[in-house]
């Protein structure tokens, strides 16, 4: 019996040997090669920026950093995250803070109602078609982060392919060196070919009491950064604010209004409903960027 046990107890260890060994192998190669905009956890430890810039696809799609650095004079980089609402942007800003080399200046929030609104914030982490690979050993302590949704099992900390959909060589891709997703060379910009072409609608949505808002301001006092808030074109003016709406956000930090932008050359900007195809991308930076110039001239 003694000698069961003293084979299984080596055969378990050298299984797990073998595992961490895999595991340390990919998590090298990986660094620098992910699958998707979920991966991009590492992007967010050790910035030196000025400004970053919190928000949805909205964002990682709509604010280029180097375009608004080029009429600023100052450095950022685009923490956005598609496919999620602002409980994921807080998170991220908490970790990103945590792990900052130099703490921003600022940080520049998607305030649309799309965004803010607590009736839209996900019960549900939606998995779309990442792997979560850092998600395995939890080894940037980032399950904390998915804990709370309804939908989290703790295995997918550890098998995480589990809920993985579609692309089913991804981890092969990695090894080989794919690495479509890294973002860091254009400092957080989710760059896509797109073209144009959009469907317009006139869907509202209200702002609610949401407690996430007040969780911001903490953040906002507790590490001394400047808060300014903005609101992007989409076409139809969908998710337009009221004025009402407005001045309830306008009391709680600045906000930059472009709900109408492009209003007559929908065509000419805009990738779908919500999206800039990379004209629109370009321009819109530009106008942050000018904004964001005047709001520290007031500051200042």
């Amino acid at each position: 019996m003694q000698r069961f046990i003293l084979q299984a107890a080596l055969f378990l260890l050298a299984w797990l040997a073998i595992g961490y060994t895999v595991e340390g192998a990919l998590y090298l190669q990986m660094l620098d090669k992910r699958a998707h905009v979920h991966e991009d956890w590492p992007d967010l430890m050790a910035l030196d920026c000025d400004y970053w810039v919190v928000g949805d696809s909205r964002t990682t799609g709509h604010l280029i950093p180097a375009v608004i650095d080029s009429v600023t004079g100052m450095s950022g980089h685009n923490i956005a995250y598609s496919g999620y609402r602002m409980r994921m942007g807080l998170d991220r800003l908490r970790f990103a803070l945590e792990h900052a080399k130099t703490k921003p200046k600022w940080v520049l929030l998607q305030s649309d109602l799309s965004y803010l609104a607590e009736s839209r914030i996900q019960d549900n982490y939606p998995m779309k078609d990442g792997v979560l690979r850092y998600f395995l050993f939890d080894q940037l302590g980032i399950n904390a982060f998915y804990r709370r949704y309804d939908n989290w099992r703790e295995l997918d900390a550890w098998l995480p392919l589990l809920r993985y959909k579609g692309y089913p060589l991804i981890f092969a891709k990695h090894a080989l060196g794919w690495n479509r997703w890294d973002k860091r060379g254009d400092r957080g910009y989710w760059r896509l070919e797109r073209g144009v072409g959009f469907t317009a609608s006139a869907t509202k949505t209200g702002l609610e009491d949401s407690l996430l808002i007040f969780d911001l301001l903490e953040l906002q006092e507790e590490n001394e950064f400047h808060l300014l808030g903005f609101i992007p074109p989409s076409p139809g003016a969908r998710w337009q604010p009221t004025p009402d709406n407005r001045s309830k956000l306008n009391a709680l930090f600045p906000i930059v209004d472009h709900t109408g932008l492009f209003a007559n050359a929908e065509e000419a900007y805009f990738h779908d409903r919500s999206h800039f195809s990379e004209k629109g991308a370009i321009e819109y930076s530009l106008l942050i960027g000018e904004a964001f110039m005047k709001r520290q001239t007031h500051i200042e």
